[in-house]
């Protein structure tokens, strides 16, 4: 037993290594820029998207964490990286919040071609996405004093929500992002004209249909700003609030099936 733990340790302990490379060209040379909020790690050759990136993310951070009402306790570590043509990023909470960024810029005629400044928008998405699924209130807060960083309730939100919601606030802050895009009016047109639109369950997932994996982008952004509009600004938030008070993922929907005999009524 005494062997399996230790070997496990060891795993967990060089996992980055393992990781990163994986990832990454063992050859490239790694620099780090610190905020108050982020540490920015850059290969050679992005300098000067660090040194943006380093003023833009304390921009977004102190936009967003007003919005959606919660700030991480620790720095977000943001990764700048030029390995592929690819417009994409992605935000994951474990061990600790980090964003990696592909700094390759979206193609003109695709879904991402509504952009001023392409990092700025890729990393408001993603920060969206840390600050929603970092945030934890109520009884699981203290399983952070306890287990660490193994409760994120948000995480089970649906696809539509995470993801819209980060498409919305991509969307916010001037004509450019997913909402204001004429590619999307394109699909959503199109989506009504051929009497094809999508069900919330599809919605919640990555159908094989067309616009395929676009669904909870575009749904989701779009039904999110709806709800922004009609019942008004952090409703959202409040979601995502209230969500983060779950011992149990969907708890309100759950516990009346698993334990019958507490009083589910509204």
């Amino acid at each position: 037993m005494k062997k399996i733990l230790f070997a496990l340790m060891f795993i967990f302990c060089i996992k980055d290594v393992l990781l990163s490379a994986v990832l990454f060209d063992p050859g490239y040379e790694w620099r780090s820029i610190k905020t108050e909020h982020f540490w920015i790690h850059y290969h050679q050759n992005l300098d000067y998207e660090a040194k943006r990136l380093s003023i833009i993310a304390e921009k977004v951070h102190n936009n967003l964490k007003d919005k959606i009402r919660w700030e991480p306790y620790f720095r977000t570590d943001v990764i700048l990286v030029d390995n592929q043509y690819s417009s994409n990023g992605f935000a994951i909470p474990i061990p600790s919040n980090r964003i990696q960024i592909y700094i390759s810029r979206p193609e003109l005629d695709g879904l991402l071609n509504n952009f001023d400044d392409w990092l700025e928008l890729v990393f408001i998405h993603e920060y969206t996405h840390i600050l929603n699924i970092d945030s934890i209130h109520g009884f699981p807060t203290f399983t952070r004093y306890t287990c660490g960083r193994v409760c994120f309730p948000n995480i089970f939100i649906p696809t539509w929500l995470l993801e819209g919601n980060a498409v919305y606030h991509e969307s916010s802050y001037s004509i450019f992002g997913r909402n204001n895009s004429t590619y999307t009016d394109m699909i959503m047109r199109m989506e009504i004209l051929s009497d094809s639109l999508k069900s919330i369950d599809k919605a919640s997932h990555f159908p094989r249909e067309w616009p395929l994996g676009r669904v909870p982008y575009i749904y989701g952004g779009l039904f999110v700003e709806f709800l922004e509009k009609k019942y008004g600004k952090g409703t959202i938030a409040d979601v995502f609030i209230e969500n983060s008070y779950n011992i149990l993922p969907y708890y309100d929907n759950t516990i009346p099936y698993i334990l019958p005999f507490i009083d589910s009524s509204d």
